[in-house]
């Protein structure tokens, strides 16, 4: 099946890369803030707060791997870029569990704030990197629908944005 997932009508799909630096920064200071929040968290509700920043900083690690094996700053058409996000996310929903398992064993004061910090830390991670991801391959897909020459609906054009 020659050509699927491709434009049809022999346009050329765009081809784009996204900048690595803001991205690395949004995961990374999730991850920082997750932390925070977890030894916060943990030492507030009569836990252990170091084992609660363990936690997020296990999650915050592996959130910054998978954006590694994304390659943001890698050109690719705009196809590849969710089956991409999609192989970095099924790592690092494998590699979360077994590195977070490890861990809890292996720690002299493991108990719930070091589980509860590890899934905090990863859906906010995720969140954040999604969300960030997403609008950067739309605005990069607004960009080359502009430079094309098809029209795009008002309000989702870069430039729309305040």
């Amino acid at each position: 099946m020659s050509g699927a997932g491709r434009p049809s009508g022999g346009g050329v799909e765009p081809r784009f890369a996204v900048s690595a630096g803001p991205l690395y920064g949004v995961v990374l200071g999730t991850a920082a803030i997750s932390m925070a929040v977890a030894a916060w968290a943990a030492g507030t509700w009569g836990g252990n707060a170091v084992s609660g920043a363990i936690g997020a900083a296990v999650a915050g690690a592996i959130a910054l791997l998978a954006v590694a094996i994304l390659r943001p700053s890698r050109e690719r058409p705009a196809s590849d870029w969710m089956t991409a996000w999609l192989a970095a996310t099924v790592v690092r929903l494998l590699a979360t569990p077994l590195a977070a398992g490890s861990l809890y064993f292996a720690l002299p004061f493991p108990g719930r704030a070091f589980l509860l910090s590890v899934a905090g830390a990863y859906l906010v991670c995720l969140l954040a990197e999604t969300l960030w991801l997403a609008r950067s391959v739309h605005d990069a897909l607004a960009r080359a629908a502009m430079s094309s020459g098809a029209s795009t609906p008002a309000g989702d054009r870069p430039s729309d944005r305040a």
